[in-house]
């Protein structure tokens, strides 16, 4: 195999969305309407490649990366293209590129009956206070919350969609979306929603998520009989460590569900308590007597058959879950992802939309590692890696993308000599201990 054609997918999508997209999509968005010597393209190097070097760029620096690129332009000049029109054509970029499906990887044994493993997750940014009437936050400040949708098996950025803070993850739509019969779905707490559990599990889709406490289970063959699971579950032997029911969820929707339970080691119980009572002092209250017995608990609910997924396995597989927060860690240690400065509207949204296609353009190039699942890169190595390459990839970008397959050979050679995990013998990584079961 030639080198060129072991990179054709990495070369091809960095042509097409550095090169093209720009100047396909620079009319439509009515960012260019007349001939202009700084077009779509342009807009979209400039904007990329400056939050690919600082997420924070200024104007001045992304005029010096315009200036790399052989571009003219001036902080004055750049800060009038950045209108509306160009949050449009950015955006576009954005849906178009996360709309392009990638080639899913080998994966462990235990994942092979799904046809994707999704994990939805929000993530708060702080915006300018004047911006607090557009994105308002909890009180009187700004913030604008990101809802991800993130698929483990392909290792895609599927879909993002921003909102103010004040707009509950349970509204949030795009599990129903993007999830197809057969796909997983796993959920935190706060996207809890008994109503669109029952919509997924009528359309065919698989899903996994914590139980909240308050919510009403009822006896399947009985479904008018409410059942008080912690009560049962206190009458268990202490020798009994995990097991399961199949009861219904809701009063109304009369989910039939597996509530799949593990019993915490004492330690983490009394750790789990005393996080409990000091999130209920900060909202000035007193933790109920039935919300500390629930910490002796994990408790799981889910839809996926027994024969798919075993008991002892929920708990491991919910582990997927938190590659979404190490993600959000990764982006805002390395390309400020949680903060903008106080810019107008406009700018904060170029900004935004400018670091979502520079991490984009990350992520797609790490993509063909889950064909390596041995090495289990390290997002955090592999982006400092990749933004150290930025100075080349925009003497790249401005002679027309040649030698592009050399770039791409060598940042290849670099992720895979110092952006591995460090092996964890205490702590193996959610892959290894997904690696380990056996169907």
């Amino acid at each position: 195999m030639s080198v060129t054609y072991e990179y054709k997918t990495e070369r091809d999508q960095i042509q097409m969305f550095l090169g093209e997209m720009g100047d396909m999509l620079a009319q439509s968005s009515g960012f260019v309407q007349r001939q202009s010597k700084f077009g779509g393209n342009e807009l979209v190097q400039v904007m990329t490649l400056g939050c690919l070097e600082n997420g924070m760029s200024s104007l001045e620096t992304f005029c010096q990366v315009a200036a790399d690129l052989d571009l003219s332009i001036s902080s004055p000049g750049l800060h009038y293209r950045l209108n509306t029109e160009a949050v449009e054509l950015l955006r576009e970029v954005c849906r178009i590129w996360m709309e392009q499906k990638v080639e899913r990887g080998p994966a462990p044994a235990i994942l092979s009956p799904f046809g994707a493993v999704r994990v939805i997750d929000s993530s708060r940014m702080s915006l300018p206070s004047e911006l607090s009437g557009l994105f308002p936050g909890a009180r009187h400040d700004a913030l604008m919350k990101v809802q991800l949708a993130y698929e483990y098996l392909s290792g895609q950025i599927e879909a993002m969609t921003v909102e103010g803070d004040t707009s509950p993850d349970q509204k949030c739509r795009l599990p129903q979306a993007l999830s197809q019969a057969g796909d997983l779905v796993l959920f935190d707490l706060g996207y809890f929603d008994q109503n669109r559990f029952a919509e997924l599990n009528e359309s065919g889709v698989y899903f996994i998520s914590r139980l909240q406490s308050q919510a009403g289970l009822y006896e399947l063959d009985h479904p008018d009989q409410k059942i008080d699971l912690l009560d049962r579950l206190k009458k268990l032997p202490e020798h009994v460590l995990s097991g399961e029911q199949v009861l219904c969820l809701g009063h109304k929707q009369k989910v039939p569900v597996r509530v799949v339970y593990y019993r915490v080691p004492p330690a983490i119980a009394q750790q789990r308590r005393r996080k409990a009572k000091q999130n209920a002092r900060k909202r000035r209250q007193t933790p109920s007597q039935h919300h500390l017995d629930w910490q002796d608990w994990f408790i799981f609910i889910t839809n996926v058959p027994a024969d798919i997924l075993r008991t002892e396995h929920i708990a491991t597989v919910y582990r997927i879950r938190w590659q979404v927060e190490i993600l959000f860690k990764v982006w805002k240690q390395e390309m400020n992802w949680g903060t903008m400065r106080k810019w107008r509207f406009e700018r904060v949204l170029c900004q935004f939309y400018a670091r979502c296609l520079a991490l984009l353009l990350f992520h797609r190039l790490i993509a063909r590692y889950h064909d390596v699942w041995d090495a289990e890169f390290s997002w955090a190595k592999a982006l400092q890696r990749f933004k150290r390459k930025v100075s080349s990839l925009i003497d790249i970008v401005r002679h027309h993308f040649r030698g592009i397959v050399t770039f791409l050979e060598r940042l290849d050679r670099d992720f895979r000599h110092f952006a591995r995990k460090s092996q964890r013998r205490k702590s193996p990584s959610t892959y290894a201990l997904l690696k380990l079961i056996h169907v």
